[in-house]
């Protein structure tokens, strides 16, 4: 069964991967970070996720929330998002995240370009007190919202299951 758990894992993330064309990360940024936690709280969840990994993702100053989903329901291991929204452009944004993903201890595994070709995506992961991998998914779209040009921001983060890690 773990065999076949991690198998199926990786046989998803191999497949998006091969799915998408790869991306060149931009490596520098004009945007200043600050703290994701205080947008983070409406999705936090019995503690879950752990302040070592909540405290280690941070957003551009001036995002502000536009949405949340649950995908976990609150019935298997957490996997939540925050649909955000950055008043810069997308590859600014893409540039932040290249600069404070690993500078806050997160390992990047890939930079992809989404459907369409529109958006880029960043899979990062760490490892955390808590002993599981935990993963995050930062996606980026050009967008307008209330007449400002910008960037739509999706920040999902999920733990793996022992099966997956």
């Amino acid at each position: 069964m773990l065999i076949a758990g991690i198998g199926l894992g990786v046989g998803f993330f191999v497949a998006s991967l091969t799915s998408a064309s790869s991306v060149t990360l931009p490596t520098r940024t004009d945007l200043s970070p600050r703290p994701a936690a205080a947008l983070w709280q409406p999705i936090v969840h019995e503690g879950q996720p752990p302040t070592d990994v909540l405290d280690n993702l941070s957003v551009p100053v001036g995002t502000t929330a536009t949405g949340y989903d649950n995908r976990d329901a609150g019935v298997s291991q957490y996997d939540r998002l925050a649909h955000l929204f950055v008043p810069a452009g997308r590859d600014d944004v893409l540039g932040f995240y290249a600069v404070q993903l690993p500078g806050q201890g997160w390992k990047i595994r890939a930079a992809t370009s989404t459907a369409g070709g529109r958006g880029r995506q960043v899979l990062a992961y760490r490892f955390s007190s808590d002993t599981f991998q935990w993963q995050a998914e930062v996606t980026v779209v050009p967008a307008t919202r209330g007449g400002v040009t910008g960037t739509a921001l999706t920040l999902e983060v999920w733990q793996l299951s022992e099966d997956e890690g």
